[in-house]
């Protein structure tokens, strides 16, 4: 993911995403899902690999968490679409982990 250098607004507006998503549809909605997702890469594009782990390893606990139930701004989904979804998104927070504990500039972008 490449933010042209502006990295520190580019944080402050997925920060602030994320907070926004957190507040309205919880923690294990979608989209705050993402927002942390995409913090997580900007940490892990700094090199700032510890910060980056930390979030990614907080998605996979809510995507796993999730699994067992269904939060309430997420009922009107279908189920299958979702648990696809959910696979989706570990394997890609799954590739983030390995290349942030690597340093390596691989993602996997979907």
């Amino acid at each position: 993911m490449k933010i042209c250098g502006e990295y520190q607004e580019a944080k402050g507006l997925f920060i602030e995403a994320s907070e926004k998503y957190r507040n309205i549809y919880g923690d294990k909605s979608e989209k705050y899902i993402i927002a942390m997702q995409n913090l997580g890469t900007l940490y892990r594009d700094k090199k700032e690999y510890d910060k980056a782990l930390n979030i990614f390893d907080e998605i996979l606990t809510l995507i796993n968490s999730s699994s067992n139930g269904s939060n309430s701004s997420d009922q009107n989904n279908n189920t299958e679409n979702k648990t696809e979804n959910k696979k989706i998104v570990s394997a890609n927070v799954e590739a983030n982990i390995l290349n942030a504990a690597s340093g390596n500039k691989f993602f996997l972008n979907v």
